[in-house]
């Protein structure tokens, strides 16, 4: 569907789902309610996935034909290295490091600043979206 809009467009319906899909992260984590926080995360995971396929259909626009191949290995690779590979270990020692003071929501406090930190990529869609004027 992003598609139709051209690359821009594509970034833009990217750069909206993403930024819509972040306060609920947040609701999730800061929330106390079993059932809120499902549904926040279903929320939350169901928009921001839908940034994977206009992100991954304009990474090959923007790149010449010869190189398209490796651009989206690339961008794969760094993608998962960074979101699977560094993530987790990244979130799970600042829970180390705010145990002394949260105790047993020291866990909740780093994925708090996970999903505040998970803004940044909106900002990088939204001016690349301004960027590129096709």
């Amino acid at each position: 569907m992003a598609s139709r809009f051209g690359f821009r467009g594509a970034i833009r319906f990217a750069f909206w789902a993403y930024l819509i899909s972040q306060p609920f992260q947040i609701v999730q984590v800061l929330t106390h309610s079993l059932d809120l926080s499902l549904t926040m995360l279903v929320l939350t995971a169901t928009l921001s996935a839908l940034c994977t396929g206009p992100i991954y259909g304009a990474v090959p626009s923007v790149v010449p034909a010869h190189r398209r191949a490796a651009a989206m290995g690339l961008y794969a690779l760094l993608a998962n290295a960074i979101g699977i590979g560094f993530g987790p270990p990244l979130f799970g020692w600042i829970s180390d490091m705010l145990t002394p003071h949260f105790g047993a929501d020291a866990l909740r406090m780093s994925l708090l600043v996970a999903a505040i930190l998970s803004f940044w990529p909106a900002v990088h869609l939204f001016q690349l979206q301004r960027r590129f004027r096709t």
